[in-house]
């Protein structure tokens, strides 16, 4: 197989609290039998809450001006978000 990198793009209000570890996440809890054959996939998180609107434009890439245009509160944030 080919490798595999999960992303959790998350921009939502209160703190990400999840497991980073897909398996930690199945509900309902499986039998002790069917463990073995379960997935065990961590992903990476980025956190949009995590940085503010300095760091962002600080860092230049793409993922900060989605992050930029999302949070934009005006037209003047819009343009500069679409800038980075």
């Amino acid at each position: 197989m080919p490798p595999i990198l999960p992303i959790v793009l998350y921009s939502g209000s209160g703190r990400w609290s999840a497991a980073t570890d897909i398996r930690a996440l199945i509900r309902p809890k499986l039998p002790a039998f069917w463990e073995s054959y379960q997935p065990h996939l961590r992903y990476y998180l980025i956190n949009e809450g995590a940085y503010g609107p300095e760091q962002l434009a600080a860092i230049g890439s793409p993922l900060s001006g989605v992050f930029g245009i999302e949070t934009a509160s005006d037209h003047r944030a819009l343009r500069e978000a679409d800038q980075h």
